[in-house]
């Protein structure tokens, strides 16, 4: 939800040599077993903190390995400064994959199937398609701590069941339950691009739809410009449903002015305003207290629905944490990575609210409400997933031009070509 991007590796080492002494304290031993020692160092807090480290203990008793987690809100400047003091933790948990294929790019990160982790194991219990997020030349760096989904279309389900509405199943179906809201006098889309990121989601989600995942890899990856047809159909199918007249509740000026955290504000006054909000899973903390007080009873969702004509699954569009190593010899590392990487970890993480996991047999049983198991299900049911896509981008692009670009089509400001045709030629040349 934070929307960071991944710093550059040269952007931050000289300004912070000072950690790279090692201020979080050393790693553990590299040469295998024998410390039975594990360090691991992460940018999660708070609640999910207490959960990780409630399940880590459990495998610490298991293999007899001690395990120490380390959390930093520094985490893009402290782990790159103490890779480059030769002071690397065991296993680094990245909360973007952009830091992460950096250190793999400078030799730093190692294939896990060469520490000896088995990945192909996780591969085919983990939600297809994630792992590709942590994948460089067919190699695996990363395996997935946790998982989120972004494609999510929120609705207040007492008064949406009551207006006799039904979740669509395909883009088309959605665009006729749109009109239908406003037939009968409701804009259907409560939406804010705030500072531009809620735009960006909106693109990724229908290139990935339109195009399908490896269109979707290639435009991340510049492989395809970024004004490519497939794009612009993607932003068509997005107008299609957000930018003809009463599509959003407030407007075009409310488009501009709302921020994520008060967007949805209209599913929840009496009547509703609006009826449908696409977010992540991460947006119902920031629902109305009465309506978190039980989440179950007022509110549903429904995955955003394929494209006709174009990917024939149904995929996701999310984010997640990745585990990687540093060290193909550290024998205690790999055990502990591998045992993270299955649907038996996180019984206390589920708890609280604050995590899902990445593999698909793990039991949504143990997870904290009915509400994030259901969002885990349909994470689940996908066919494939897909990291977001501006998180991969170089910064300027995917912070910078991809953001301001979509405040300006959304707004009115320019028109969809434009937009697309700037963006082009904001890539950096090299």
């Amino acid at each position: 939800m934070s929307r960071s991007k991944a710093i550059r590796l040269t952007a931050v080492l000289g300004a912070t040599a000072l950690l790279a002494t090692g201020c979080l304290g050393g790693g553990g031993d590299k040469g295998g077993t024998a410390s039975a020692s594990v360090e691991i160092v992460g940018a999660f807090s708070g609640s999910q903190q207490v959960g990780f480290e409630a399940d880590i203990a459990k495998i610490s008793e298991d293999l007899g390995i001690d395990i120490t987690y380390v959390s930093t809100n520094q985490f893009e400047v402290v782990l790159p400064s103490r890779v480059q003091g030769g002071n690397e933790p065991d296993i680094a948990i990245f909360p973007q994959p952009g830091l992460l294929k950096d250190l793999v790019a400078s030799g730093d990160i190692v294939s896990l199937a060469d520490a000896g982790v088995d990945v192909a194991a996780a591969t085919d219990a983990a939600v297809p398609g994630i792992i590709d997020t942590a994948t460089v030349d067919d190699v695996v760096y990363g395996l997935p701590y946790s998982i989120n989904g972004k494609s999510l279309v929120w609705y207040p389900s007492p008064e949406f069941e009551d207006a006799g509405y039904v979740p669509a199943t395909t883009h088309q179906e959605l665009v006729a339950l749109s009109d239908q809201i406003k037939a009968d006098g409701t804009a259907p889309w409560c939406f804010g691009v705030d500072v531009g990121w809620p735009g960006t989601d909106w693109m990724e989600e229908y290139v990935l739809r339109v195009g399908g995942p490896e269109v979707y890899d290639q435009w991340v990856s510049h492989e395809i410009p970024f004004n490519d047809p497939i794009v612009k159909q993607a932003g068509e199918a997005v107008a299609e449903l957000l930018l003809v007249d009463g599509a959003v509740y407030g407007g075009k000026q409310a488009i501009t002015a709302n921020t994520f955290d008060v967007a949805d504000d209209g599913l929840w006054t009496d009547p509703p305003s609006c009826f449908l909000h696409r977010q992540g899973n991460f947006i119902t903390s920031f629902f109305p207290d009465d309506v978190q007080a039980d989440l179950a009873a007022n509110t549903k969702m429904f995955i955003l629905p394929p494209y006709e004509g174009g990917y024939e699954g149904q995929p996701i569009l999310g984010g997640g944490d990745f585990m990687a190593m540093f060290d193909t010899k550290n024998e205690a590392a790999a055990q502990v990575l591998e045992a993270i990487a299955s649907a038996e970890f996180g019984a206390d993480s589920a708890q609280t609210g604050a995590w899902i996991s990445p593999y698909v047999a793990f039991d949504k049983s143990l997870y904290a409400n009915e509400t994030l198991a259901a969002v885990a299900d349909l994470i689940y049911g996908a066919d494939v997933f897909r990291f977001d896509a501006s998180d991969q981008m170089p910064g300027e692009v995917g912070n910078g031009t991809f953001w301001t670009g979509m405040v300006e089509w959304m707004g009115g400001q320019k028109d969809l070509d434009t937009v697309l045709n700037e963006i082009e030629n904001s890539w950096p040349k090299s």
